[in-house]
């Protein structure tokens, strides 16, 4: 897999979970902690005085470790949003069934 395609699905895939909850500050703040952090990692790799295969070695490694780290961090955040959905959904049937026996 190419460091392209890394950079690529990374950024598709933040898209689309920003698109998903735009509502929701702290998963922005985290996808811009994150985009930062892979920028800033990016950046220094870029100004390593390295030869150009090897920097394009670790650009490509780097690439794939913050891949599976934001990866990581946003199954953490989806399951603790769907943790939260499920226990509202838990709630609104208990309201719901209080309400219909009263």
């Amino acid at each position: 897999m190419g460091s392209g395609n890394i950079i690529t699905e990374t950024l598709l895939f933040l898209f689309q979970l920003n698109k998903r909850s735009m509502s929701s500050n702290n998963g922005k703040i985290v996808l811009g902690v994150l985009a930062g952090l892979a920028a800033g990692a990016l950046l220094g790799i870029l100004f390593a005085p390295d030869k150009g295969s090897e920097t394009r070695k670790k650009i490509i490694d780097k690439g794939e470790e913050a891949g599976d780290g934001i990866k990581e961090k946003i199954n953490d955040l989806l399951n603790d949003l769907n943790q939260k959905i499920d226990a509202a959904k838990a709630k609104a049937r208990e309201a719901s069934t209080e309400a219909s026996n009263s």
